[in-house]
């Protein structure tokens, strides 16, 4: 009784007074008081502390599922990773909200115009200097099956490169800022399926092998960190476990298809972090209609490989299909470069390695092989089924002993497929005149080959086998062929024998000194994680032009020798455009959802559309009857993604 007492007291004496005991009371009721003031209901049944007095009111959240659901699980797991403490969590409601809406960007920020929460950037003030030894890059290959074609690609044009990035470093004197790189393969992956790399050597399709090999050797020439990753172990050990590293991890992201697929699949609580940083190595091309997932659900367009939501510019080509991409491109390899080194014989090598491109063809390799050509093959051992006899194959080899037929080769073939790969280009630059199939619209070769072409994200449907090859160089290194036309077929063969040899040709933007002029434009100047991007190329190239009915911008701007631009798009995207083009416009309109299209702005019965979702403007847009203002800009000859404005001082 007498311990009870002295908690009691506000006093040593060993009895209470009424008056002692009313103090004590309400100091009590004060205690709760404030207790109550330090909480506040959530839910019927969840309480939380109030936020310090620093932190902001929090938003209210009702509605906002994302975010609801993130506060519930960080409020239970925010120490199962010291990575959280990391980003300055510390068990209070205010840090994990904090860190939910600065970093994994799941709930609306505090303050849109505060910085907040940033990454560090191991690298400041660093600029990217020429490399001239490839030691360490074969040290990133070592000795994996899956980059073995990759590495003798790149030991095989060694001296290329380094003289191309000496003649790069002469050429170009601006400070470069160096980029920390990442190149994710998921085509090269156990977990792909594919087996490329290890059935590189046995035939299997090598243009992508060829892309990445030159975009690796690119990058690491010309100064920058990059790493490579195969597998989703990988992308742990960069990405870590659970919330973003720290410290800024790369700068960009050079990946396929495939490997964005294991990105979002393993790692989709932060695909959308690191979705500004991706640069697709996509051969084909991806449309802005096929790209927005709403707008490619509306008009019908989904498909397996689209609606990444991505800005249509961070897609990169094989070669420049549409302007809407980005043309990443690769290096032909040329065994010689000038007519004197050639030694040419009446050799016909024909493009394909596996027999089933022969099927059906035998009159058209027959008329090539009555007009005088010997007919040699490069063809997979599996089957020659389809192979006509006199056909002299030389089964799959490597790629010095390919330039050195080539070399020899006076007429390289088409069979119609596969289409527009590198080996067409490589023949020309080695002085071998191409016979490329062109398709009539219809016709059983354009819909064989356009099946290729189903589940793509892309309109494009191609008149030839190489459409590069058919715009971009033409005769007398092209020569069109109709494969059913034998007789025609024969004549153009025998053309070819009589006339004097045509020589080596190579545009520039497939020159190593070429591929890494653009690159380094490209690493330099595109930049998708700026809230507002720069615009480039300069609006000093820009020229706006109004297409003829139903012409898409791609073909109004190629008609005049231009290109379409459509960093331009939103430049032009307004009354001012149409007034100062003097079209008489009774109305204008702003179509919304489900009446968008992609080829606004344009104009017909004197009613002006204007494009209402920037993420839709697209070069490629087509609509019926309707004329479109088309955003062109000039090319450097045999560089067609940079123009006279472009370049770096």
């Amino acid at each position: 009784m007498g311990g009870n007492r002295k908690l009691l007291c506000w006093s040593m004496r060993s009895w209470c007074s009424v008056k002692s005991l009313l103090r004590f009371v309400s100091v009590i009721v004060c205690w709760l008081v404030l207790k109550k003031l330090l909480t506040v209901q959530v839910t019927n049944r969840e309480t939380r502390e109030i936020s310090p007095p620093e932190c902001p009111p929090l938003p209210y959240l009702e509605g906002n599922k994302d975010c609801e659901l993130k506060m519930q699980w960080m409020r239970k797991m925010w120490k199962s990773d010291q990575c959280y403490a990391d980003w300055e969590v510390d068990g209070s409601e205010c840090s994990f909200y904090k860190y939910l809406s600065e970093v994994e960007q799941w709930c609306p920020r505090f303050n849109a115009q505060s910085a907040g929460l940033q990454m560090k950037s191991t690298i400041k003030n660093e600029f990217a200097e020429v490399r001239d030894d490839l030691t360490d890059l074969y040290k990133m290959f070592g000795n994996q099956i899956h980059f073995q074609w990759i590495k003798q690609r790149v030991q095989r044009m060694e001296v290329n490169w380094i003289a191309a990035g000496q003649a790069f470093a002469a050429k170009f004197k601006t400070k470069r800022k160096k980029k920390k790189v990442l190149l994710h393969m998921g085509l090269l992956a156990d977990e792909s399926g594919w087996k490329l790399g290890k059935g590189a050597f046995k035939g299997s399709p090598l243009g992508e092998l060829v892309q990445w090999a030159d975009v690796m050797t690119s990058l690491f020439v010309m100064g920058h960190d990059i790493a490579v990753s195969l597998s989703t172990r990988d992308l742990g050990r960069i990405f870590g476990k659970n919330c973003p590293p720290r410290e800024t991890v790369v700068d960009i992201i050079y990946i396929d298809i495939l490997g964005m697929r294991m990105l979002r699949n393993n790692f989709n609580n932060k695909f959308h972090l690191i979705q500004c940083k991706l640069r697709p190595v996509d051969s084909f091309g991806t449309e802005p209609e096929f790209n927005n997932p709403a707008y490619a659900a509306r008009k019908g367009l989904t498909t397996e490989w689209g609606m990444w939501n991505l800005s249509p510019k961070q897609f990169n080509n094989m070669f420049p299909h549409t302007p809407d991409n980005t043309f990443l491109g690769f290096v032909i390899e040329q065994q010689v470069d000038t007519l004197e080194q050639m030694d040419k014989e009446n050799i016909a090598l024909v493009y394909g390695k596996d027999e089933h491109y022969f099927e059906g063809k035998s009159e058209y390799l027959g008329a090539i092989y009555d007009a005088g050509l010997q007919i040699h093959g490069t063809i997979s051992a599996r089957s020659s089924k389809h192979v006509p006899k006199y056909v002299v194959n030389h089964g799959v080899i490597p790629g010095n002993q390919l330039q050195a037929l080539l070399g020899k080769t006076k007429v390289f073939v088409g069979l119609g497929d596969p289409g527009e790969g590198p080996a067409a280009l490589e023949a020309i630059a080695n002085g071998a005149v191409f016979l490329n199939p062109k398709f009539a619209d219809g016709s059983p070769q354009a819909i064989a080959f356009n099946e290729g072409y189903k589940g793509k994200p892309t309109r494009r449907r191609p008149h030839s086998q190489h459409p590069y090859a058919e715009v971009f160089i033409g005769s007398p290194h092209v020569r069109m062929v109709d494969m059913s036309d034998v007789e025609s077929v024969k004549r153009i063969v025998t053309d070819i024998i009589q006339s004097p040899d045509v020589g080596p040709y190579l545009p520039h933007e497939f020159t190593w000194l070429g591929m890494i002029e653009r690159l380094a434009h490209q690493v330099e100047m595109q930049d998708f994680c700026r809230k507002k991007n720069e615009v480039w190329p300069p609006l000093s190239a820009m020229q706006v032009i109004v297409s003829s009915q139903s012409e898409t911008c791609v073909d109004s701007c190629q008609s005049r020798g231009l290109v379409c631009e459509p960093a331009y798009f939103s430049e032009i995207n307004s009354k001012a455009t149409f007034r100062k083009l003097s079209i008489n416009c009774n109305q204008f309109l702003i179509p919304e959802t489900n009446d968008e299209d992609s080829a606004y702005p344009a104009y017909r019965d004197n009613l002006c559309y204007l494009q209402s979702n920037n993420q839709i403007f697209s070069c490629a847009g087509r609509q019926t009857n309707a004329r479109r203002l088309c955003p062109c800009r000039d090319y450097l000859k045999g560089q067609v993604a940079l123009c006279k404005d472009c370049l770096l001082p």
